[in-house]
């Protein structure tokens, strides 16, 4: 619509050009730009407009606006002309659904008003009355829809429901032999101008997420997915309607592929258009030539669309060597076409599905009997997704059924069986391996696979075991941390003496690091005997600090804040035993540590409150702290912070004593605040390393096992690689003969099934 408008005052504004200047104008110029010229383009220009319903007036109104001015300048017999062409063009656009309809309609009855007698005037309103009738109804159907298009979600709606054949009216009377009507089919012309209003939109969000400058954000991959769906969705429907459509579906797509060169799914629909249209003519092959390797060597395409397109492409040549004599021209394109995909696509990272190395593999056996070179597209595969176990088991496949190259299938077997490759799942090429053994090979050749199978097998098993161990090993370390770790380093034993035998001794007798002056310990000291006060200090056990639940998090503060004035917001809550400000680089925090944790609820309440004017958020510490673990060793302190700071300010990030081991591979990521850990749980599970998700939680300390054994980590083992029928009992047998065992538990799944794993606890280290 923008640019239909821009055009239509284009050439309003060379009309009046051409009527004001007569002399110093182009050659042609007068002709081009003749009011008759200008009339029947910008008709066509409406026209082009119709199928927007929201706005096709815009158009409209710029062409009938120019007819109207002018038709004052007109002589007498060319006025009374001109009236009835314009009067039939609004008879016309009353049969246009539109939105704005009841304005048309308004209007039409002002022109025929001073163009008509009264008598003509009912008669003509009586008419566009009637003629409007369908507009009217087809307008109010989807005038909800047209409502609701506030985002490209609501076009797929908009489209699904137009696309659909429609109801027709119901029939008050309807005969008994009357065949039952028919379906309406949908309206090509509403269906193709939704589709150019989805595309624009997706095309407008997009450019307005690029002038950030950066291709890759969110916002213009979503706009340019929406972009490739409607213009897929829109050659599709051109496609089911009929071959009359072919040269619109031609002309659709390749502006679907200017719009947006890097989708392999439209590339690869306008090269199927152009062989199915053009099947018989002679330059189709060279276009699609030319087509197919732009797009390839353009850069744009990922590995998925550079398969797309070589596929196409090499289908189509396909089809002509299936369909006539040999052709050494189309045998070379295909050739070319699909090396040159297999060399971009690994450019790219590679398709791990093969199909341009099987779709090559098999067209040089076929066309040109070519089995070195196929053997060679093979070979090559392997080589490059050398890990992949599936590449292998489809290289033997093919030198099997296809080329019954027994031997050299042997070999394959044999070198993917490798220990060194790593491949992702061995077991499915060793499974094929004794298979082929037992079809082709001999009892020797299949004696032997099989007892290298089992040599792998065993060693497999004992690798997973070992590193299941490892994994084990850090799951304890890291519940060691977590339950004596940090108590140690945090938790400090206070010696309680209590004065009475009441609780609320406890807090008074426990100084306080924040204490400004001295506790009046003579007065207290009198009222028990010295030989009572020694007998129960040495009876009861001192009070372990409980730091980690009697501390709250502070944040929301600033510089220059003293901490008496977070004593005073706290003062009710309980004793305080410490607050400890401290100032980032873009923020200043606080810890409150509580005598007693008992504190903590009522301290919570204070969240939202107002110091020196400023309202301050409290919540507990361990709501932004983090526990992270599984991640690579060569992860240092800069590394979690770069990793994790994207998320939000990090308040503090603590590591485990070097004590517990020298490879520390958990830690926690303390933020300043709860909703900056939250969002930084996104990386939970996300492989920084091939093969190691890592785990990053919520450090909540309600969640700690209760310790009972300090130790228990020194006399507690882990056994992997179990059959899942062993037993409880079996395994007390088995490892009973090392020493007294204190339990053994056998982990089970939801179905109530061994695991396979269990973990044995002995009596002694």
């Amino acid at each position: 619509i923008p640019i239909l408008k821009l055009y239509a005052d284009y050439l309003i504004r060379q009309v009046e050009r051409a009527e004001s200047i007569a002399e110093g104008l182009p050659d042609g110029f007068l002709e081009l730009y003749a009011v008759d010229s200008i009339s029947t383009r910008l008709k066509g220009l409406a026209s082009k407009a119709e199928p927007h319903l929201a706005k096709s007036h815009e158009v409209w109104d710029i062409w009938m606006e120019w007819e109207i001015n002018r038709q004052d300048s007109l002589s007498q017999d060319s006025k009374a002309e001109h009236a009835m062409d314009l009067q039939q063009a609004w008879l016309e656009r009353l049969t246009t659904p539109h939105l704005n309809h009841a304005n048309t309609y308004q209007n039409y009855s002002m022109f025929v008003s001073k163009c008509l007698s009264d008598k003509e005037y009912e008669s003509a309103m009586e008419a566009a009355t009637k003629a409007r009738q369908d507009a009217v109804s087809t307008v109010a159907e989807r005038e909800a829809f047209e409502l609701a298009l506030t985002n490209l979600p609501a076009y797929t709606t908009y489209i699904a429901w137009e696309e659909a054949p429609k109801k027709p009216p119901k029939q008050r009377h309807r005969g008994r032999n009357q065949q039952k009507p028919q379906d309406i089919p949908p309206n090509p012309k509403l269906v193709v101008g939704l589709y150019e209003r989805a595309i624009f939109e997706a095309a407008s969000q997009r450019a307005e997420a690029l002038r950030g400058g950066d291709a890759t954000t969110d916002a213009v991959v979503t706009a340019e997915a929406w972009l490739v769906s409607f213009w897929d969705g829109l050659t599709a429907f051109l496609r089911e309607n009929g071959s009359r459509m072919k040269a619109l579906e031609l002309q659709i797509l390749q502006r679907a592929t200017r719009s947006v060169p890097s989708s392999g799914t439209l590339l690869a629909s306008r090269i199927r258009a152009l062989d199915s249209f053009n099947a018989e003519e002679e330059d189709s092959a060279e276009e699609i030539s030319i087509i197919a390797t732009n797009a390839l060597e353009s850069g744009v395409l990922d590995a998925p669309a550079i398969t797309s397109v070589a596929l196409a492409a090499a289908a189509f040549e396909s089809h002509l060597l299936n369909q006539g004599e040999p052709d050494v021209s189309a045998f070379e394109r295909l050739r070319g076409i699909l090396e040159l995909g297999i060399t971009k696509s690994r450019e790219r990272g590679g398709d791990e599905s093969l199909k341009l190395e099987k779709f090559l593999a098999q067209a040089l056996v076929n066309f040109a009997g070519l089995v070195d070179e196929a053997i060679e597209v093979w070979d090559s595969a392997s080589k490059f997704y050398k890990t992949k176990y599936h590449v292998w088991t489809e290289y033997t496949t093919f030198l099997t059924l296809r080329l019954q190259q027994y031997e050299k299938a042997r070999t394959v077997y044999k070198s993917a069986s490798t220990p060194s490759r790593n491949i992702d799942y061995p077991q499915a090429i060793w499974n094929a391996w004794v298979a082929f053994e037992e079809a082709y090979g001999s009892v020797e050749q299949l004696e032997h696979a099989i007892k290298r199978v089992r040599k792998m097998t065993q060693d497999l098993s004992k690798k997973a075991a070992v590193q299941a161990a490892e994994q084990q090993a850090s799951t304890v370390e890291a519940q060691q941390f977590l339950d004596t770790a940090i108590a140690q380093q945090s938790m400090e034993a206070v010696s309680v003496q209590p004065e009475r035998s009441t609780p609320m001794a406890v807090d008074e007798h426990v100084p306080s690091a924040s204490a400004h002056h001295k506790r009046k310990a003579d007065e207290d000291e009198e009222v028990l005997e010295p030989s009572t006060k020694r007998a129960r200090a040495d009876n009861e056990a001192p009070l372990k600090r409980d730091r980690e639940n009697a501390t709250v998090f502070v944040a929301g503060l600033w510089d220059g804040l003293e901490d008496n004035e977070l004593k005073r917001l706290f003062k009710d809550c309980g004793g305080i035993r410490e607050v400890k400000i401290t100032k980032l680089l873009n923020d200043v925090v606080a810890t409150v540590e509580f005598m007693d944790r008992e504190a903590v609820p009522a301290a919570l309440t204070k969240d939202k409150k107002r110091i020196q004017g400023n309202e301050v958020s409290v919540f507990l510490a361990w709501r932004s702290t983090l526990y992270v673990t599984n991640f690579p060793e060569k992860a240092d302190d800069a590394f979690v912070r770069d990793l994790f700071g994207t998320f939000g300010t990090i308040f503090d990030v603590r590591w485990p004593a070097k004590k517990f081991k020298a490879t520390r591979r958990f830690c926690y990521v303390q933020y300043v605040s709860p909703d900056s850990a939250q969002s930084a749980l996104e990386l939970n599970g996300r492989e920084l390393e091939p093969g190691m998700a890592m785990n990053v939680y919520i450090s909540n300390p309600q969640r700690k096992k209760e310790r009972t054994d300090a130790n228990i980590e020194q006399r507690e083992i882990y056994v992997a690689g179990l059959a899942k029928s062993t037993t409880q009992k079996e395994l007390e047998e088995l490892f009973g003969e090392c020493g007294p065992i204190k339990g053994v538990r056998v982990p089970v799944d939801d179905k109530g099934k061994a695991k396979g794993i269990a973990f044995v606890e002995f009596e002694h280290e």
